[in-house]
């Protein structure tokens, strides 16, 4: 399964990461870019602010994921669920993790 951890170089994302990958899943990590964990060295890297990451036609949409796990860094708010929401739409995404 293509799985896209939104935060992913956070706590929740890098305790995930080992788990998916050795499950055989191919995993990409959207974040900043503002470091590189050495634990996320085996994932895709999608770098940008979240709004860019998750715009119509962006990254997100373009990775093209069957799930979503997002770590809402910076806060779970309606605004960020909705737009998580409609990048799962636009991308195919069948699955949130959130």
């Amino acid at each position: 399964m293509r799985v896209l951890l939104i935060g992913g170089t956070g706590p929740v994302g890098l305790s995930a990461l080992p788990h998916l990958l050795e499950a055989g899943h191919s995993v990409a990590v959207a974040h900043t870019g503002a470091h590189e964990p050495p634990g996320a060295r085996e994932a895709e890297h999608l770098h940008g602010p979240r709004a860019e990451l998750l715009r119509k036609g962006g990254p997100v949409e373009r990775w093209r994921p069957e799930a979503l796990v997002d770590s809402f860094p910076g806060g779970a708010t309606a605004a960020n669920a909705r737009d998580l929401g409609l990048a799962a739409e636009r991308s195919g995404a069948r699955r949130i993790v959130a």
